[in-house]
């Protein structure tokens, strides 16, 4: 998995975008690994140990706790598993060797084969971002905490709780390492074993990209998507011997036969089905219209009714 520079580092380009609170969306980023059970397939939602099988699994997260996005300490755990999702994924799927059962039995090394136990693969892949961590560190990639405040918006939920006095340690511990840094550090040589710099920053950059698609692309199935629809065909009626008033006549209106027909075929359209509310205005052409959206009970609101006349009779 990738290490905590590089989760607070991506999760301070992602909120670029989002533009919540910095310091949340970073503790966010870095809680399934510091929660109170260490279990991390718990706490990552994965489905198994095994490579690919044990990726973080984002999707049953926001399924869970969709609504809760809005605390940027939530949205930053997400942004963990993503991160976490992403980057196993492409070196699972790019240097990692498997055999005929998709059992791993080692991992190609700047594109050589190389046979070894699951112990030395994961450390080496560990290693590898651990490098990349300090480059990103030695950089000034990775920001700072403002203060503890953040803490406040840390929410215990089923699958993690936390100790908030480790976290405000962890917070200081963190800024710690980045006061640390000076003029020699940039001058530290890393050296890569599975891949190279230039590869490692196409897998951050891409991974910023997917996981601000992926917040995009769920973001917009939470949008409320409102249709507005004029009513059917109507028929008119003159009639001068009608002692209604001409707003009461107007909105007595009903629908022709082809109208009822029409709104009918309308309603078969996959795109106008499954309504989760279906208002109307008070008159009956367009309840007569509005009826054929959706099997409950229509609201009724005057205010999207027609502009009055302004006189009772054509006598006026």
């Amino acid at each position: 998995m990738p290490s905590h520079k590089i989760h607070l580092s991506i999760a301070k380009r992602v909120n670029d975008y989002l533009n919540m609170d910095q310091d949340s969306i970073m503790l966010g980023s870095v809680l399934p690994d510091i929660c109170n059970n260490r279990n991390h397939s718990i706490s990552h939602y994965q489905a198994g140990e095994k490579d690919l099988e044990g990726l973080a699994n984002p999707d049953k997260f926001i399924k869970k706790y969709k609504d809760k996005l809005d605390n940027p300490i939530m949205m930053g755990y997400l942004i963990h598993l993503l991160t976490d999702r992403y980057y196993n994924e492409y070196i699972f799927k790019n240097f990692y060797i498997y055999d005929e059962n998709d059992n791993g039995i080692g991992v190609y090394l700047k594109g050589k084969k190389k046979l070894l136990d699951g112990k030395t693969r994961k450390h080496l892949k560990h290693r590898e971002l651990e490098l990349y961590d300090k480059w990103l560190l030695n950089n000034k990639l990775v920001p700072k905490f403002n203060n503890t405040k953040c803490i406040d918006n840390v929410i215990d939920f089923d699958e993690a709780s936390f100790n908030k006095d480790k976290l405000k340690e962890y917070i200081i511990f963190s800024n710690k390492d980045i006061d640390k840094i000076n003029i020699f550090s940039k001058l530290r040589f890393y050296n890569y074993k599975i891949t190279n710099k230039k590869e490692l920053d196409k897998i951050y950059n891409n991974c910023i990209k997917y996981i601000k698609d992926y917040i995009d692309n769920n973001r917009s199935n939470n949008m409320t998507t409102i249709y507005l629809m004029r009513h059917s065909e109507v028929l008119k009626s003159n009639n001068v011997y009608n002692n209604d008033s001409l707003q009461l006549q107007n909105e007595k209106w009903p629908l022709t036969v082809y109208g009822e027909k029409l709104a009918k075929e309308k309603s078969e359209n996959k795109e106008l089905q499954n309504f989760d509310v279906v208002i109307s205005s008070n008159y009956v052409r367009a309840i007569s219209t509005a009826k054929y959206f959706t099997d409950e009970t229509i609201i009724i609101d005057e205010r999207f009714g027609e502009r009055k006349f302004g006189i009772d009779s054509w006598d006026e």
